[in-house]
């Protein structure tokens, strides 16, 4: 059963090294997706398929980053953001 978006701040920063590299690595994007997620469990990202920033939750963030398709966004202005953008 996978975890709820809260229960992934838990999540070490840096995890044990004897964890395969592919499972710290995605320890690690969690905890940073955690860091920057709203209550509900969304955050913005900047899509590199389009240029543009998208209000995802927190799974999809992950499943984006771990692709190398998505960064974590800085935070959003008024002229960063297009309403309806969603992946």
């Amino acid at each position: 059963m996978p975890r709820t978006w809260a229960s992934i701040r838990a999540i070490k920063r840096h995890v044990d090294s004897d964890l395969p590299a592919d499972r710290e690595r995605l320890a690690i994007v969690r905890s940073q997706v955690a860091d920057v997620c709203d209550r509900g469990g969304w955050c913005f990202v900047y899509s590199y398929d389009d240029g543009r920033h998208h209000y995802v939750h927190w799974l999809d963030a992950v499943d984006l980053l771990w692709e190398h398709r998505a960064s974590l966004a800085e935070p959003i202005t008024a002229t960063s953001y297009e309403p309806g953008g969603r992946l």
